[in-house]
């Protein structure tokens, strides 16, 4: 997958260039002023790289930069300007962060360098957060990851008008298995639980092991009735699975659903809902 950059500048004509030079390399989109630029980014796509003009109409790049580290701080920022003074670098790197500067006028050859060498820092710096964002065992997202997107997902979702569902599912008897079969059972029962859900799941939600036999998935632009529509198809899903050092053992899983608005707004609330209805569902089987 190649990385997004978003250019930003009101010359036409060298956002024109940029695009011909770069768009087999990149997936390029390009802005005229901050206003524009940042609706771009809030629009949900993930830039790894931010490149723009210090001087643009209504705004200058200092301060779109710093809106958009504040933002989207995993964004690597590029500045371009018309002046080599070090007064405005080191206004920019305080108070923006930028990555590195690129004085006009400038050749394909160095901008080039500057976009490899920023997504090479874009990629260190998200591994960094993956390590730190992901459950070991499994490899799906943690509760840090989740409670973090959450926040994401729920401010696209307001500002579009949008609907987001939780699904809160807890494996049954998994105390048993780790009781008659010993812990290495158990790891063996949460990795198959695991791929089980990856596989369940549009491409779209979001995955994570909240913590034990817990798993939290976040739907995005989905009602409590694709919430349900997906929890009927994890429960047939996971009583097929099969696991060889386990062949006498039936698996099940018991599922809650919570939406966005009615259920609640925050993450806890939906959570609170959807374990409600979870507990509902296994007391009830």
């Amino acid at each position: 997958m190649r990385d997004k950059i978003l250019f930003v500048d009101d010359d036409t004509n060298l956002l024109q260039s940029i695009q011909r030079n770069f768009r087999r390399s990149y997936e390029c989109a390009v802005a005229a002023d901050a206003d524009e630029a940042l609706k771009i980014l809030e629009s949900g796509d993930r830039f790894s790289v931010v490149v723009a003009d210090y001087r643009m109409p209504g705004n200058n790049g200092i301060d779109f930069l710093r809106k958009s580290m504040e933002r989207f701080p995993d964004t690597i920022r590029i500045m371009l300007t018309g002046y080599a003074d070090m007064e405005t670098a080191l206004k920019a790197i305080n108070q923006s962060r930028v990555f590195s500067f690129l004085q006009k006028p400038f050749d394909t050859g160095d901008l080039k360098t500057v976009l490899e060498e920023a997504s090479k820092e874009h990629h260190r710096i998200q591994r960094i957060h993956m390590d730190s964002l992901t459950d070991p065992l499994t490899g799906l997202y943690n509760r840090r990851f989740i409670e973090r997107e959450y926040a994401r997902l729920m401010e696209l979702a307001r500002r579009q008008d949008s609907r987001l569902a939780v699904v809160f599912a807890d494996i049954d008897n998994f105390k048993e298995v780790n009781d008659r079969y010993g812990h290495s059972a158990g790891d063996l029962l949460l990795s198959a639980i695991a791929e089980t859900l990856a596989g369940t799941i549009r491409g779209s939600d979001l995955l994570c092991r909240y913590g034990g036999d817990e798993f939290v998935i976040l739907m995005d632009s989905a009602d409590i009735e694709h919430a349900h529509r997906l929890s009927e198809r994890i429960v047939e899903n996971v009583s097929a699975l099969c696991i060889r050092e386990m062949q006498d053992m039936n698996f099940s899983i018991s599922l809650g659903q919570s939406a966005f608005p009615q259920d609640g707004e925050t993450m806890n609330e939906l959570l609170i809902q959807a374990d409600k209805r979870m507990y509902m569902h296994k007391v009830q089987h």
